[in-house]
């Protein structure tokens, strides 16, 4: 086979070496492939690539894991809310800080390192940190080396792979889902596919308002529960906290026990994710002796803040026995010094009345609540899916594994995409990557058979084997010089019954020298893939067999974290003083299931397109039903005088309120007036 050297390797490619097939792929694609790596979200059922280039472990090498910072040894293991036999209320520990001391410097600085249950920078979505086997060791006097990992993320396997996706069948099909990139998967690829998402949320009450009894047991009338516990679930109606505002006339009816369980028309609301997990509780104090709720109203709140003052004192009481020991020798990272001073801040808020804690530069009534909770999050139709050859695309469409199709050996998809927009992208890669998976997986299939079908002699080992090299040969040349080299029929056979039981891998590094359309042409004949018509449950409810053959191969799949679960229908925007639409606050988002303000539609692309299709009048025309105060408020009349709401022939008279008075239009419209400009609208010339 003719070799053909490239220098396409992994240092000078950097993060799209990722990528097998780089040299199949435009320079658009690649440079959107670099976008959607940072954008990859960890998938609970991801896998490892089966083309892998071998910077997968250097990905892995710099994934976010917890590690220590230098060589260490440990002092003291604190641990925010520990579960004891005489309590265990709170199910799950959220976070544990390790106090160290670094063992390569000559002072013997004092460190800590943060070991907590998840991560979340993102502000929807993260995952559970898994510990490791060294995470074990976590006791006093323990040595741990520099580097050594005690937690990483789920996408990293035990020996260092790195699975940011999913190794997913895929049929290149024409169906009216997937026009104009759209996809298609199962409910079973979507289950495969979930990954984690965070939230948090505040609400405070004692002076203004108090707490309704929305988690309280009701066979225990004394409990007083206004929110769940770490380890416990969110309602299935997403209801988290409610406050209820002090009214002098009403107090009687709306403090009694059967109406604090109930939540009135006019409490305020606090909307999570229904089913949702506690994963922590953090409870702040204001700096008041006095109490004005009702006894027992916080209870609650005084155990979480009970239990973190003495997570915060064990802190304190390390800090002091070294500094007894060490005195004025005793020298603390800038993480510990602070966790010291934060510390020293809550235990003995007490002592100095003339302090007002504040919590983003509000003061603090007289508790404040931040929970933390984590669920799951399955795709659906408006997620975004992408292959690594900058193949993304929107689920347009579920559908049960049952009705997806399948080919004559049982191969059934995962995901239908459209393959003409592998032309119309410059990314034939991607069908390559389909093939050779498809090639591949067949070859193992076959050897599986025949290893069982009969008694494995060594004339079959070697024939198999031959069989197995030729492949790796034609394919990946690197690969093959290493493993052709096993000469025993015992690690031949060792071998293959891995390819057997584990399917197909291939080191195809983007130096890889061959031609990729070339070694296509070569598996179809010598290494065919199992191509043919296929059997799906058709638009009209019935199964229907295609015409033309269809290949159902595998590709790496990515789940982005641009995802279409957030659902509104709202009939106009909620305006600010000023007469346009107002910028969301927090009691916006989560007084409701859903949003109180619509999406932002049209944006500068949008405009564009429109304009070009539609005209500037329509374009005009809606931007100012959103941004003109007078025709917000004739259409909302219009809405709410209308005994058809959702039919209504005309929203607005333009007769009465022309289009062009928005407020946008009216500032810009005056500034420009005033430097002696002014706009006039005039006739469209003729073409």
């Amino acid at each position: 086979m003719t070799l053909y050297p490239n220098d396409l390797s992994c240092e000078n490619l950097g993060v799209v070496a990722i990528n097998p097939l780089v040299r199949s792929i435009s320079a658009a694609r690649l440079a959107m492939l670099c976008s959607h790596i940072g954008q990859a979200l960890p998938m609970e059922g991801a896998t490892v690539k089966r083309l892998i280039t071998g910077i997968e472990r250097e990905y892995a090498k710099d994934d976010h894991n917890i590690q220590f910072p230098c060589n260490a040894i440990i002092k003291k293991v604190v641990r925010k809310y520990p579960r004891t036999p005489a309590d265990e209320r709170i199910k799950d520990n959220p976070i544990t800080s390790i106090i160290y001391e670094n063992a390569d410097t000559d002072n013997q600085e004092i460190g800590v390192l943060h070991l907590p249950s998840y991560h979340n920078m993102h502000q929807h979505f993260g995952f559970n940190y898994v510990l490791t086997s060294d995470a074990s060791r976590l006791f006093p006097d323990e040595y741990f080396e520099k580097g050594t990992v005690i937690a990483t993320s789920p996408i990293v396997t035990p020996d260092g792979d790195y699975k940011m996706g999913i190794e997913a069948q895929v049929a290149f099909m024409s169906i009216p889902t997937v026009i104009e990139d759209g996809i298609e998967i199962s409910d079973e690829f979507a289950q495969r596919c979930r990954t984690k998402g965070y939230g948090t949320r505040t609400v405070s009450w004692g002076k203004n308002a108090i707490p309704v009894n929305l988690y309280g047991d009701p066979s225990k009338p004394d409990e007083y529960k206004p929110f769940p516990d770490i380890g416990e679930y969110v309602h299935d109606n997403g209801l988290l906290f409610a406050t209820r505002s002090y009214e002098d006339m009403v107090t009687i009816p709306l403090l009694s026990r059967s109406a604090l369980r109930n939540v009135d028309f006019f409490d305020t609301p606090v909307q999570a994710i229904p089913g949702a997990k506690i994963i922590d509780v953090i409870v702040y104090k204001g700096n008041r002796d006095k109490t004005y709720l009702p006894q027992g109203m916080d209870e609650q709140c005084r155990y979480y803040y009970r239990r973190s003052i003495s997570y915060y004192q064990n802190i304190l009481e390390e800090y002091y026995k070294l500094r007894g020991q060490r005195g004025v020798n005793l020298v603390t990272s800038p993480a510990f010094g602070n966790l010291v001073v934060r510390a020293e801040a809550i235990t003995k808020a007490h002592e100095k009345p003339y302090l007002t804690p504040s919590y983003g530069r509000r003061p603090i009534d007289e508790w404040l609540v931040d929970i933390v909770f984590e669920y799951d999050i399955v795709p659906t139709i408006g997620f975004k899916f992408t292959g690594l050859n900058g193949d993304k695309g929107i689920v347009c469409g579920v559908r049960p594994k049952a009705d997806m199709p399948v080919d004559a050996t049982g191969n059934v998809a995962d995901y239908i995409t459209d393959f003409d927009s592998s032309v119309k992208r410059m990314n034939p890669g991607r069908t390559y990557e389909q093939y050779i998976n498809s090639s591949g997986r067949a070859l193992a299939l076959s050897i599986e058979y025949d290893l069982r079908a009969t008694p494995n002699t060594a004339a079959k080992i070697n024939q198999l084997w031959d069989h197995l090299m030729g492949f790796y040969k034609l394919l990946a040349p690197a690969m093959y010089d290493i493993i052709s080299k096993r000469t025993s029929t015992f690690e031949r056979q060792l071998h293959l019954e891995c390819v057997a039981r584990d399917g197909m891998y291939l080191y195809l590094p983007p130096d890889n020298p061959v031609k990729y359309i070339e070694v296509i042409n070569q598996l179809r004949y010598r290494y065919p893939a199992p191509l043919g018509p296929i059997r799906y449950r058709g638009n009209s409810g019935r199964l229907v067999t295609t015409k033309n053959n269809v290949l159902i191969g595998g590709m790496y799949i990515l789940l982005l974290e641009k995802i279409g679960n957030s659902w509104q229908a709202v009939s106009s925007a909620k305006l600010q003083h000023f007469g346009i639409p107002a910028k969301l606050t927090n009691a916006d988002k989560y007084a409701a299931p859903g949003r109180h303000n619509p999406v932002r539609i049209f944006g500068e692309s949008e405009v564009r397109l429109v304009s070009a299709i539609c005209g500037g009048d329509i374009v005009a025309d809606i931007l100012d039903q959103a941004n003109n105060p007078v025709a917000h408020r004739s259409i909302t009349e219009t809405i709410l005088r209308s005994d058809t709401a959702t039919n209504i022939e005309r929203i607005i008279d333009r007769n009465k309120i022309p289009a062009g008075n928005g407020r946008i239009i009216t500032l810009v419209r005056h500034v420009l007036e005033c430097a002696g400009i002014r706009f006039t609208r005039g006739k469209r010339n003729a073409v």
